[in-house]
């Protein structure tokens, strides 16, 4: 079987593709938006998913964070995972805001009362 290493080069002509997933994102009058990307085994799907990153990284007010949900078991392992991967991020850009670096900080607690419970 190979090996499922996904890349930021564009092995797979996914440029266009790229650059209309990220202009949808950029769109704040679709906000809230949920994206969904399906395809089979070996499609490019985690390798379309870094290219995206890598062009919304670019812009000055966009927060990426990679969260990879195959290395929790059970959904409430995944959505605390999820809760506490948003927290950690949103505390470390907000190092220079002591406000919503405790609000962030006070995030954090949250979850982990909602892990422990």
């Amino acid at each position: 079987m190979w090996s499922d290493n996904e890349t930021k080069t564009d092995f797979l002509n996914f440029e266009d593709t790229v650059g209309s997933v990220a202009d949808i994102l950029r769109r704040k009058d679709l906000h809230p938006l949920s994206l969904g990307l399906f395809g089979g085994w070996g499609s490019g799907k985690s390798s379309l998913l870094q290219m995206v990153m890598e062009e919304m990284e670019e812009e000055s007010d966009a927060i990426v964070l990679y969260f990879d949900a195959w290395r929790f078991q059970g959904y409430d392992d995944a959505r605390a995972a999820l809760l506490e991967t948003i927290g950690q991020k949103l505390y470390d850009i907000a190092a220079d805001n002591v406000g919503f670096k405790d609000k962030a900080l006070l995030l954090l607690v949250r979850i982990d009362k909602l892990r422990t419970l």
